[in-house]
């Protein structure tokens, strides 16, 4: 059985080798790990993902679902649920960085936008100068996202 849950300071570990596993930036992890959720099976952390809090502004990171897990909807399942706690958190707009998962982001509800939107609201943010310039930086506005019929 599934479950997704905030992060806990001993799946630290477990979190850092997913995101390795799959080839995403751990830069600054530590600093957002409180932020971070995980997907469990039977036990296991087979999926993560997390957001850096700016305020009304955030970034959704290194989300990220062990190899023979993908394509079950767990990775939609997990985006929904960060997506859901940056609501909690008081986020209105939730941008992130991609360079393979363009289509997928867009089915959640991201619309592709520019670095300079993030670099104004998320200035202190480490991913705007670890992503390469040919990630794609995407946003989403929550409230429309929660009006969007798809979400229900």
């Amino acid at each position: 059985m599934l479950a997704f849950r905030r992060a806990k300071v001993e799946d630290f570990e477990k979190i850092k080798q997913i995101i390795k596993d799959c080839g995403l930036c751990d830069c600054d992890l530590e600093r957002w790990l409180n932020d971070f959720m995980v997907v469990e099976e039977d036990g296991n952390v087979i999926g993560t993902g997390g957001i850096e809090n700016y305020g009304e502004y955030g970034i959704l990171r290194t989300v990220a679902v062990l190899p023979d897990f993908r394509n079950q909807g767990i990775g939609d399942g997990l985006v929904r649920s960060l997506i859901n706690l940056a609501d909690r958190m008081g986020i209105k707009t939730l941008f992130l960085f991609t360079d393979k998962a363009v289509n997928f982001f867009e089915r959640v509800g991201f619309r592709k936008t520019n670095r300079s939107e993030i670099q104004e609201n998320c200035p202190e943010s480490k991913q705007l100068s670890s992503c390469p310039l040919s990630f794609i930086p995407m946003r989403l506005n929550i409230s429309e996202f929660f009006e969007n019929i798809k979400c229900k």
